[in-house]
């Protein structure tokens, strides 16, 4: 039994707008102190003493050359490189539901690649947040609740396409697994004989 649940439409597109943001934020600040004092070295050197605005438009496609549009085009590229990398790695993460727990895979490189989850003997129960944006967006966030630990121990994952039928599954299986256990318990355990003084 393998089941896997993807990224929903809502996660990935706040995902992409927070990317967005960070990489206009990073992209204003390569912009504004590594790339446009380059640019503006060598504005001056086209411009020297400008007298005219015909003087200025006639040295004005001196100073658009194809070094300022580099120097000004290297920090967009970052930043395009910087999107891609953690959008891909963002939507490749799932939840996945098989015969040992639940888990969430990682990213798709190397080095972010692997599980973190709970195993079926170490899992209570499992249950989603309602609230009308989630009801609204179909967009509900699991929270995996873990026995033998404290309330602190709890697994929580966010933006899962289909959670309500993630944690429907997820609990016909825990419920499934402990009604097996109570009734090997209960084969292996004796009955109660009242012991009878003489």
């Amino acid at each position: 039994m393998q089941k896997i649940y993807k990224r929903s439409l809502y996660g990935k597109i706040i995902c992409l707008i927070k990317l967005l943001i960070w990489n206009a934020i990073i992209g204003f600040i390569l912009t504004a102190f590594v790339a446009l004092p380059l640019a503006s070295e060598n504005t001056e050197k086209a411009f020297g003493k400008i007298k005219s605005f015909r003087e200025f438009c006639d040295k004005l496609p001196q100073v658009i050359n194809l070094n300022i549009a580099f120097e000004l085009f290297w920090p967009l590229l970052l930043c395009l490189i910087f999107i891609i990398y953690f959008f891909a790695d963002y939507c490749h993460r799932k939840l996945i539901i098989n015969d040992r727990g639940v888990y969430q895979k990682g990213g798709f490189m190397p080095w972010n690649n692997g599980y973190i989850g709970v195993d079926w003997e170490f899992l209570e129960t499992a249950y989603f947040h309602q609230s009308f944006f989630n009801w609204l967006l179909q967009d509900y966030p699991i929270e995996l609740k873990r026995r033998y630990t404290d309330e602190n121990t709890r697994f929580f994952f966010t933006n899962i396409a289909k959670a309500k039928n993630a944690v429907q599954d997820i609990n016909n299986v825990v419920k499934s697994r402990h009604n097996a256990n109570n009734q090997g318990n209960i084969q292996n355990n004796p009955p109660n004989i009242p012991l009878v003084s003489s």
